[in-house]
């Protein structure tokens, strides 16, 4: 999701052509065209993994593109899945067993893909026909035999970085064949390959998001949150989703790229609100805009204990959506204190009030009109007969809205072909 407060939206220049089908069969290519059998020797990190992977006792690990969060784009830190496979498309989710590493995407970036697995990797086609997906290829002969030859029963994941909702469909393909093993507490497996050289996390401040964009106060927000939640039978909510928390706070951060977002979560209770973020992220006047609007600021690592906290107290029921929150989220309450349903900020959030269209149609226009500008200079040069490239239409395009005093970043990178 997008915040309101963003300038542009992603142009196509020209026509996109969309991925060659490249097989409706249920397929799986190793990188060059190789078949499985035949599949290069496993890289060096490929090598390190299945290494740390034998010391903590596991057959496989998933290794998602999620952050803790459930973002769609991420953090460098937490691009986990294009560490190891080499894959460094958005949507995808990597599986390394003891003798195999599957890499699962969506046809968006299937000949993507079959260029930049790295040596051992197989792409498996997610959508296409037969295909299984991750949490049921565990429960096919095949995912069993591939867990059978490590010998340890078990499927490791990174609690904080997999969503709840697919931890529990794993766990449901595996029946008793296989249990899920959260490698968090002893750290990322992949983190322990990666070393020095992982990016440090993100460490943008904070800053306010004005009132007259925002349309409604921090303390309106958290009321209405607080009648939605009751509605469910809750006492509390833990928020997890990034847009989700910046929204109700009324905040924005610079965390990750093409998104005015901080790695943040939020737990609102009756009577008092949280928010859990790097204290060194939040200059003085957002520390005072908080505080006037009674918002709690505690470290971003004391999140999960927080939650659980909340959940222990006599009569709590702490409302969390499984399919936006991670599985660290979820366990920290315990089931007979957990109201699994969807985020009441989500459905709050998607209700546009008046000053936050007439900014989304103001910053359309603009964008228009730079959008108009770029195309122009781009047809002058094709018409004179000078070298064009998407390349440079992509340039052209930042050129043009960079301009506009109100420009903070692109909402993403611009996708730009022509045919």
């Amino acid at each position: 999701m997008r915040l309101a407060s963003l300038l542009v939206m992603r142009s196509v220049f020209g026509l996109a052509r969309a991925p060659a089908q490249l097989s409706l069969a249920r397929a799986r290519v190793v990188r060059g065209g190789a078949s499985a059998a035949s599949a290069p020797a496993a890289s060096e990190t490929l090598t390190a993994l299945r290494e740390e992977l034998e010391r903590r006792g596991v057959d496989a690990m998933i290794i998602p593109s999620d952050d803790p969060h459930l973002s769609e784009y991420v953090a460098p830190c937490f691009e986990r899945r294009a560490f190891v496979s080499g894959f460094t498309g958005s949507a995808g989710t990597a599986v390394v067993t003891k003798e195999r590493a599957l890499c699962w995407t969506d046809g968006r970036y299937w000949l993507q893909a079959s260029k930049e697995l790295g040596p051992g990797w197989e792409m498996v086609k997610a959508g296409a026909p037969g295909a299984d997906g991750v949490a049921e290829w565990f429960g096919t002969a095949e995912g069993a035999s591939a867990l059978k030859a490590g010998g340890h029963g078990a499927v490791g994941i990174d609690a904080t970085c997999t969503a709840a909702a697919f931890a529990d469909k794993l766990e449901r393909a595996l029946g008793q064949d296989a249990k899920v093993v959260d490698l968090h507490g002893s750290g990322n497996p992949v983190d322990a390959v990666w070393g020095a050289s992982r990016p440090p996390a993100p460490a943008a401040p904070l800053r306010v998001h004005p009132a007259e964009h925002a349309g409604e106060a921090a303390p309106s927000k958290l009321e209405r949150v607080r009648e939605a939640y009751r509605l469910k039978g809750a006492t509390a909510t833990a928020v997890s989703a990034l847009d989700e928390v910046c929204w109700l706070f009324n905040i924005r951060g610079g965390d990750v790229a093409c998104n005015p977002v901080a790695l943040a979560y939020a737990l609102v209770e009756d009577g008092a609100a949280t928010l859990f973020v790097d204290p060194a992220k939040v200059p003085a006047d957002v520390a005072e805009a908080l505080a006037a609007d009674g918002i709690s600021v505690e470290p971003y690592d004391a999140a999960l204990e927080r939650i659980s906290a909340a959940a222990q107290r006599d009569g709590a029921k702490i409302l969390v959506d499984p399919a936006r929150c991670s599985a660290a989220v979820a366990n920290a309450v315990p089931p007979a204190n957990r109201v699994a349903a969807a985020s009441p900020v989500a459905s709050l959030k998607a209700v546009k009030n008046a000053a936050e269209k007439a900014g989304m149609r103001a910053a359309h226009a603009r964008d228009g009109a730079a959008v108009c500008r770029a195309f122009s200079e781009a047809s002058r040069r094709v018409r004179a007969g000078e070298p064009t490239t998407e390349r440079d239409v992509d340039a052209l395009l930042f050129q043009a809205r960079s301009a506009d005093p109100l420009f903070l970043e692109p909402s993403f990178p611009t996708i730009a072909g022509a045919g």
